[in-house]
């Protein structure tokens, strides 16, 4: 099996975990310049490869896991009132946080399944040009 290159693995991270060039530059401390030349080939620092690896294990379970990401989880706090880039930036193992991110976005599924078995059949309410407005009566 062919070794996944440092390219390759920022460009699952940024796609799977749909974090924006900003975010990580914001993780790794560096320039978003920075992050732009490791996209195209060049070698990211030695300091930056153990973050780099936790984060490509954390998209590799949430892919595994079944679930595409959207922008609202990077921006998301969940992490003792953080989103995934500040726990990212301030150090955290996000590898050893994704199992409770995938067991918090199997229960939403669970209950967004279960809520539209509830309302299945049912009729939308007709919208009205006044249907968002308080009833003033």
């Amino acid at each position: 099996m062919e070794k996944e290159t440092s390219t390759r693995k920022l460009s699952r991270i940024k796609n799977v975990l749909r974090l924006s060039i900003s975010d990580l530059a914001g993780t790794f401390d560096v320039t978003r310049a920075s992050i732009y030349d490791w996209l195209r080939g060049a070698p990211p620092p030695d300091e930056a490869v153990a973050r780099l690896n936790d984060l490509a294990n954390a998209a590799t379970a949430i892919e595994l896991a079944g679930f595409a990401c959207d922008r609202n989880l990077a921006t998301r706090r969940f992490i003792g009132g953080m989103t995934l880039p500040q726990a990212m930036r301030g150090g955290q193992s996000i590898s050893a946080v994704i199992p409770d991110l995938i067991a918090i976005l199997q229960r939403e599924e669970s209950e967004r399944e279960r809520l539209s078995a509830r309302l299945e059949g049912r009729a939308a309410p007709e919208p009205t040009a006044d249907f968002d407005f308080p009833d003033a009566g």
